[in-house]
């Protein structure tokens, strides 16, 4: 199954594949009428550069939806998760930085 796609805390390679070309470095993966989305959503349009982060709609995939449809949105930086459910600014931009993070707990 997609659950165990890979270590802890690695962008599943399935949702890599569907990145539109390498200078993305952050993803999120949201949906629509999602309120927490939509905040994360504007926070990663102020806080990263034009072409630099991309959106998958959860519901687009049969196993985004299995493994992350209770938990969007949810945002990986350079290929790393960083969170699920809500998204902190500070931490956000800590880790567009370069900083280090440990992935949230297991879903």
């Amino acid at each position: 199954t997609h659950e165990d796609a890979g270590p802890r805390g690695v962008m599943p390679p399935e949702l890599a594949e569907l990145l539109p070309d390498a200078g993305v470095r952050t993803v999120v993966i949201s949906r629509s009428q999602c309120h927490l989305c939509t905040e994360a959503e504007a926070l990663l349009a102020r806080h990263c550069k034009p072409g630099s982060w991309y959106r998958e709609d959860v519901d687009d995939h049969a196993w985004l939806r299995e493994r992350y449809g209770d938990h969007v949105p949810v945002v990986f930086v350079d290929g790393r998760l960083l969170s699920y459910w809500t998204l902190d600014p500070k931490q956000l931009r800590a880790a567009l930085d370069g900083g280090d993070w440990s992935p949230p707990p297991d879903l």
